[in-house]
C-alpha cells in the first residue's frame, strides 16, 4: 500500500518511513494531496495573510488564495488556480487576480488574470486537460489549449477514458446546453452530465417537464423519474442521482445501492470493469466498490482507477482532521 501521512510538521511515506519533506514552521497544514500513482504531493500552508502550494518539494507563491491542485492518474502533469495579493473576504472580491498554473511533460504555462477560474482537470489516461474561467461577466472553457466560449456560465469538462472525446455544460440565454467534443446540444430546461465511458458518452436533461437522455447521439425517453433514465450503453450503465424526497442512489448496470444522504461521483474505470462512487451515511463518508463497502471515513475524495482498472486510488482521513491517507486498493476480481 502506498501511503501519505502528514505527521507533525514531517511528510512521511508509510512504505520505509521515507522523508518527502521537512517544514521548519508554527504553522501545521490542514491537507496534503497526491498523484494517483504516489509519485507526486502538494500541500498548501498559510503564512500570515498569504499561502503558499509546495509541489514534490517546490514552493509557489505567496498567493492570497489557492484552490486544492489537479493531477493527472501517473503524477507527470499537474495544475493549481490561484489568486494574487493577499487574502480578502469573500474569496469573489478577488476578480482580475485568479490565474491558473498548468505543467504537463511538454511544457509549463501561467493562464490568466481572470475573475474566475476552476480546475484544471484530467482526463482519466492523463492526456488531455482543461479548465473553465470567467473574465468579465462571461465564461470561457479552455480544453488542451484551445478556448471555448463566451457563455453565460460554464462548468469543468469531463473526458472519455483515453481523452478523445470531452464535453462540458454551459449555459446561454437562460438556457442549457452540452458541447461535446465540439458539438453543441441543446437547448434544455434541467441537465445532469456529461459522463463518460470507454464505450460512448451520455448527459440526461429535462424538457417540458419529462426527463431523457442522450447517449451517443442518440435520444431516449421520455421518463417520469430521473433514476429511470439511461446514462450509458447497457453493457457500461451506471448512475449516482438525488431523486427529490427519497435521497441519493447509486446505479451501475441495473442494480441499485442506496438510500444514502449524499452521493459522490461515479467513477467508471476505463475499462469499464471496475467501478466505485463515495457516499455519507449518518455522518461518515464510506467508498462503494464494485458493490463492497469500505470505511467509515472522517472525509473522503471521489476515486481515481489508473491504467486498468486493477487498482483504485482515494484520499481519505481515519481520524483527526489533517492526517490525510492516500489509499490503493486492490479491486476484487469476484
Amino acid at each position: 500500500m502506498i501511503s501519505a501521512i502528514l505527521a507533525g510538521l514531517v511528510i512521511l511515506t508509510v512504505a520505509g518511513e521515507e522523508v518527502l519533506y521537512s517544514l521548519e514552521t508554527d504553522s501545521v497544514p490542514d491537507s496534503v494531496w497526491a498523484s494517483p500513482d504516489g509519485g507526486s504531493w502538494a500541500l498548501v500552508r498559510w503564512s500570515g495573510d498569504s499561502c503558499y502550494i509546495l509541489l514534490n518539494g517546490a514552493e509557489y507563491g505567496p498567493y492570497a488564495w489557492v484552490d486544492p491542485p489537479a493531477f493527472s492518474p501517473v503524477g507527470s502533469a499537474w495544475g493549481f488556480s490561484y489568486a494574487t495579493g493577499t487574502w480578502g473576504m469573500p474569496v469573489f472580491s478577488m476578480k482580475g487576480r485568479w490565474r491558473l498554473l498548468l505543467k504537463t511533460e511538454n511544457y509549463a504555462k501561467k493562464y490568466g488574470p481572470y475573475d474566475e477560474a476552476r480546475g484544471p482537470v484530467f482526463s482519466p489516461d492523463g492526456s488531455s486537460w482543461g479548465f473553465s474561467f470567467k473574465l468579465r461577466d462571461s465564461s470561457f472553457v479552455v480544453i488542451n489549449g484551445a478556448e471555448y466560449g463566451p457563455y453565460d456560465n460554464a462548468w469543468v469538462p469531463g473526458f472519455s477514458p483515453e481523452g478523445k472525446s470531452w464535453g462540458f455544460r454551459f449555459v446561454r440565454g437562460n438556457k442549457n446546453y452540452f458541447n461535446i467534443t465540439g458539438k453543441e446540444y441543446g437547448p434544455y430546461d434541467e441537465v445532469w452530465g456529461p459522463a463518460f465511458s470507454a464505450d460512448g458518452w451520455g448527459f440526461r436533461f429535462l424538457r417540458d417537464g419529462k426527463y431523457y437522455s442522450l447517449i451517443n447521439g442518440e435520444e431516449r425517453g421520455p421518463y417520469d423519474n430521473i433514476g429511470d433514465v439511461p446514462l450509458f450503453p447497457a453493457e457500461s450503465q451506471g448512475s449516482s442521482v438525488y431523486i427529490p424526497g427519497k435521497g441519493s442512489y447509486i446505479n451501475f448496470r441495473g442494480k441499485e445501492f442506496g438510500p444514502y444522504s449524499y452521493t459522490g461521483n461515479l467513477v467508471v474505470s476505463p475499462h469499464g470493469k471496475s467501478w466505485a462512487a463515495r457516499f455519507w451515511r449518518e455522518g461518515m463518508w464510506y467508498m462503494l466498490l464494485n458493490g463492497k463497502e469500505y470505511g467509515p471515513y472522517y472525509g473522503l475524495s471521489d476515486a481515481v482507477f489508473p491504467g486498468n482498472g486493477e487498482t483504485v486510488f482515494y484520499a481519505t482521513t481515519m481520524t483527526e482532521t489533517g492526517a490525510f491517507r492516500v489509499l490503493r486498493v486492490t479491486v476484487s476480481k469476484k
